[in-house]
């Protein structure tokens, strides 16, 4: 079972902002074959965790 809090923007913005690098990089090495984009959905998106 699934228990999420909320966290302020602030707290969430450093965590969202290193699996945004990450992500990034992925994206980089797999370029030339295939191009891919990423959204934050669901609780992540409203800053639950």
């Amino acid at each position: 079972m699934n228990h999420f809090q909320f966290v302020s923007k602030k707290e969430a913005e450093p965590c969202k902002k290193e699996l945004i690098e990450i992500i990034k990089k992925a994206q980089n090495e797999v370029r030339d074959k295939f191009n891919f984009k990423f959204n934050f959905i669901s609780s992540s998106k409203r800053n639950m965790n």
